[in-house]
C-alpha cells in the first residue's frame, strides 16, 4: 500500500516538497488542537503584532523614525489603549450586558404585547388566534424561567472560563509577548525558519502567494469592525436603543464571520427594538438605518478595504465557517478565513507543481 501511494505521488511530483509542506501543516494542526489552550496566549499575541507591525512600519519607513523607536512609541500607544478600554469600555460593557440578561422576561413580554397589537391593526395579515398558537407552541419554557436558565448560561460560562488570576496574568503575557514579537521580528523569524525542514520550496510558495492577501484581509477586518461598531453606535445612540453599546459592539465583530454573523447578530438587533419600541414608525426608522448600515459596509466600505483581498468565492467562504466552525469552534470561525485562504494556496501550489512535473515528463 505504501509503495502504491509512493508510486503514485512521484507520478504526480518530481520532489518531496509538496509532501512535506503537507507533513508540516499536519503537525501544526495537531499542536494547535491538543495544545490550544496553552498556546493561546501565544497566538494572541502574534496577531496583536502583526497589526501593530502596520503601525511600525508606517513610522519607520515613511516617516524615517528608527524601528527601535517606533516599536516603542506603538507599544506605548497601545498599552494606552488598551488601559483605556478596561478601565472604561469593558465595565460598561459588563453592565449592560447584565442588566440585559436580567431583562430577559421584560423583553419577551413586550415583543408578545406588541404582535397582538399588530393583530389588532392589521387582522387580516395575522390573528391573535395565530400568535397564541405560536406563544402556545413555546409555552414549554415559561417566562419566569428565561431569568434562571439565563443566570444557568452565566455560571456555567464563568466556571468554564480560567480565573480572574489567570486574565489578569494573560493581560501581562500577551501585550508583553507582542512586545517582544515586535522589537525582535528578524530574529525570531530567522530561528523558526532555521527548525524548518530544509526542502521547504513548497512551504514558501504558499506563503509567497497568502502573505500579501492575508496581511490585507487582517488589516481591513479590524479596521472594517471599529468603523461598523461606531458607526452603528451612534446609529442606536440617536434612537435611544437599549444596550447600544453592547449591541454595536456584536454588530462590529459579526463582521469577523462573513454572511453568518449578519444574520445572527440582526435577531437580537430586531428583538431588543421591538421590545423597545414595538411595530411603530421608530422601529421601523431605528431598522432602516440599521440595514442601510448593512450595506454600506459591503458594498461600500468592504470594496474599499479589501482591494488585495482574498480571491475566494462567497460559497466556499460560507462552507470554510460551517465547517471550520463546526470543529474548532469560536476559533474555528474566527480563523475560517485564513484557513480557507490556505486551502487555496496550497491547491494552486499542488497544481503548479503538478504541470511543472508533466512538463519535464514532456521533454524528457
Amino acid at each position: 500500500m505504501l509503495q502504491y501511494v509512493k508510486n503514485w505521488y512521484y507520478g504526480k511530483f518530481n520532489s518531496s516538497e509538496p509532501a512535506i509542506f503537507i507533513a508540516v501543516v499536519v503537525v501544526a494542526v495537531l499542536i494547535i488542537n491538543f495544545f490550544g489552550d496553552l498556546l493561546a496566549p501565544i497566538l494572541a499575541g502574534v496577531i496583536i503584532a502583526y497589526l501593530l507591525e502596520a503601525v511600525v512600519n508606517l513610522l519607520s519607513k515613511r516617516l524615517r523614525i528608527n524601528r527601535t523607536l517606533a516599536v516603542y512609541l506603538v507599544f506605548v500607544l497601545f498599552i494606552a489603549l488598551l488601559v483605556l478600554l478596561v478601565l472604561f469600555l469593558l465595565p460598561k460593557l459588563a453592565h449592560q450586558a447584565g442588566e440585559f440578561m436580567q431583562s430577559i422576561p421584560a423583553q419577551i413580554q413586550s415583543l408578545r404585547d406588541s404582535l397582538f397589537e399588530l393583530s389588532r391593526k392589521y387582522p387580516t395579515i395575522v390573528t391573535e388566534a395565530q400568535i397564541q398558537e405560536g406563544i402556545d407552541a413555546i409555552s414549554n419554557i415559561r417566562f419566569d424561567k428565561l431569568a434562571s436558565i439565563s443566570q444557568y448560561l452565566i455560571q456555567f460560562s464563568l466556571a468554564s472560563l480560567p480565573s480572574v488570576f489567570t486574565w489578569l496574568v494573560y493581560l501581562f503575557i500577551v501585550p508583553l509577548l507582542a512586545f517582544f514579537f515586535l522589537k525582535d521580528k528578524d530574529a525570531i523569524t530567522k530561528w523558526f525558519v532555521a527548525r524548518l525542514p530544509k526542502e521547504r520550496g513548497a512551504l514558501v510558495e504558499v506563503w509567497s502567494d497568502m502573505k500579501p492577501q492575508l496581511g490585507n484581509y487582517v488589516k481591513g477586518k479590524t479596521i472594517e469592525c471599529i468603523i461598523v461598531s461606531v458607526v452603528t453606535y451612534i446609529g442606536f445612540v440617536v434612537f435611544n436603543l437599549n444596550y447600544s453599546l453592547l449591541l454595536a459592539i456584536f454588530v462590529g465583530l459579526s463582521v469577523l464571520i462573513p454572511y453568518i454573523g449578519m444574520v445572527i447578530v440582526t435577531i437580537p438587533v430586531a428583538l431588543i427594538g421591538l421590545g423597545q419600541f414595538g411595530f411603530s414608525s421608530e422601529f421601523f426608522y431605528m431598522f432602516l438605518i440599521y440595514l442601510i448600515i448593512q450595506a454600506l459596509d459591503g458594498n461600500l466600505l468592504v470594496p474599499i478595504l479589501y482591494s488585495e483581498a482574498l480571491s475566494l468565492h462567497p460559497v466556499a467562504v460560507i462552507a470554510a465557517v460551517l465547517v471550520f466552525g463546526g470543529i474548532w469552534g469560536f476559533w474555528g470561525l474566527f480563523f475560517a478565513i485564513p484557513l480557507a485562504a490556505l486551502i487555496n494556496s496550497a491547491m494552486k501550489m499542488w497544481m503548479r507543481r503538478r504541470i511543472v512535473n508533466d512538463v519535464i515528463k514532456t521533454k524528457a
